[in-house]
């Protein structure tokens, strides 16, 4: 396993669990889709998981080592976290902007060297922003900002990508960029966990996938076995449709 969680729980106040005993564990490659309703604890997870927040109890292991026993450059250099709202104020260039990215493999006071720059290259030709390589990141759409966010992520080179909510205020065309790109990441051999409120998401492309539900985990598998109207209606307290469409392949779950 390139990555495990095990009995994970976390408290904002060292009383009551934001979650408790969550457990799950990724191969590479493997995507995980985490669903739940707002404020029921899907960020914090992920923060978790990036060494933002400390876990109450529980382990957090990487391939073998606990990620307490790991500085934040070495977490850095095996974890990249994309949260929803993070974008440089200033006049960056897109490629800048990436080479940030590098950071953790760089020593104190050094500029980024040519393998650092093609490293940070390909990560933009990888998210289909080339055309933007030299342009600020304050004059882009917000697509191309998640996008070029996943890219200095993965300038990071790393083992496992954290994206919460990554298509959350994107438009159409962009949600399905975004969710075709994790999939690419996924087939090069990257592990993804991502939250995200739209069941469709997990069911485009059969990713795994776990329902938040009151500190825990409710229901956790294939998108087949996990998205039901019966888990559906437990979430998020409505009553949904799930059927399968001849014409894409795939199931959809819709709200009535």
């Amino acid at each position: 396993m390139i990555f495990s969680l095990n009995n994970a729980s976390y408290s904002y106040d060292g009383k009551k669990n934001v979650f408790e005993n969550i457990s799950f564990s990724l191969k590479k490659g493997e995507t995980l889709c985490i669903l739940g309703p707002n404020g029921i604890g899907k960020s914090t997870l992920i923060k978790c998981i990036a060494n933002v927040f400390k876990l109450k109890n529980g382990t957090i292991l990487i391939g073998n080592k606990n990620i307490s026993s790991m500085s934040r450059t070495e977490v850095a250099q095996r974890i990249g976290y994309v949260p929803q709202a993070d974008m440089s104020v200033f006049s960056f260039s897109i490629l800048d902007f990436v080479l940030l990215g590098r950071a953790p493999h760089l020593p104190f006071f050094s500029s980024p060297s040519e393998k650092d720059i093609i490293i940070a290259e390909n990560a933009i030709i990888n998210v289909g922003i080339s055309h933007l390589m030299d342009r600020p990141v304050t004059e882009i759409s917000g697509g191309e900002k998640q996008l070029a966010l996943i890219a200095r992520a993965l300038a990071q080179e790393p083992d496992i990508l954290l994206l919460d909510e990554p298509t959350s205020h994107l438009d159409f065309g962009n949600q399905v960029r975004i969710l075709n790109l994790i999939d690419k990441l996924s087939r090069q051999g990257t592990s993804v966990i991502m939250s995200t409120h739209y069941p469709d998401h997990a069911f485009m492309s059969q990713k795994n996938v776990a329902i938040m539900l009151e500190n825990d985990f409710i229901a956790q598998g294939t998108a087949e076995e996990v998205i039901t109207k019966e888990n559906m209606s437990l979430a998020y307290g409505i009553e949904v449709a799930i059927d399968h469409v001849s014409s894409v392949k795939r199931k959809v779950c819709l709200p009535l």
